[in-house]
């Protein structure tokens, strides 16, 4: 991140408050009648980098850097990614964990169990 810490552990927190007021901004009730103000691709995106791809690629090896921005999102905006993954609309490319499953660009409720699935065996929930 530019201007923050170089140490691990700054660049996740902040990296974490970047996306706990993104997904803050995302659920605000104007963000409905406001576009612009949602910001699902880095939402998406986040779940991706963190949990889709494998530890030895070169996304995959700070997935330890984007799980709790994951964390903060399902905390945050859950409902709204449920909602997502039911209707079944959204589309995003895969990261190879997630293609070897066989899962494919849809974000649906098995790429969503996917992803808990995948923090769950982090520890993150």
């Amino acid at each position: 991140m530019h201007g923050g810490s170089k140490e691990p552990l700054g660049a996740m927190q902040a990296w974490k408050n970047l996306n706990t007021y993104l997904a803050l901004r995302a659920v605000h009730p104007r963000a409905q009648t406001i576009p612009a103000m949602v910001n699902k691709t880095l939402g998406f995106r986040i779940f991706i980098m963190a949990l889709e791809e494998p530890s030895g690629s070169r996304i995959g090896r700070n997935s330890e850097l984007h799980a709790p921005a994951a964390i903060q999102w399902l905390r945050i905006a859950g409902d709204e990614i449920e909602r997502l993954a039911e209707e079944e609309t959204e589309t995003w490319p895969e990261g190879q964990l997630w293609k070897d499953r066989g899962g494919s660009d849809l974000c649906d409720g098995a790429r969503l169990a996917f992803w808990k699935s995948r923090l769950r065996d982090m520890g993150y929930l």
